[in-house]
C-alpha cells in the first residue's frame, strides 16, 4: 500500500486510540505489525495472514 494511503487511513484510528481512554487499535498487518509508541499499550497487534486470524477466532467468511 502507498505510504501516502497508508498514512491517510491509520492516522485517524489512531489519533482516535489516543484521545479516547475508552479505546484500543486492533491492527492486522503480515509485514508491518507495530504500534506508534504512544498507544503501545492500547494497541493489539497480529502478524499474520488476515484470513488465518479470521479462521482462529471462529469467524465464518
Amino acid at each position: 500500500m502507498d505510504l501516502i494511503l497508508h498514512g491517510i487511513i491509520r492516522f485517524p484510528f489512531e489519533q482516535m486510540v489516543y484521545n479516547n481512554i475508552n479505546t484500543n487499535l486492533v491492527k492486522i498487518n503480515k509485514d508491518y505489525a507495530f504500534a506508534s509508541k504512544e498507544i503501545e499499550n492500547k494497541t493489539i497487534l497480529f502478524d499474520e495472514d488476515t484470513n488465518k486470524i479470521i479462521k482462529d477466532l471462529g469467524v465464518e467468511q
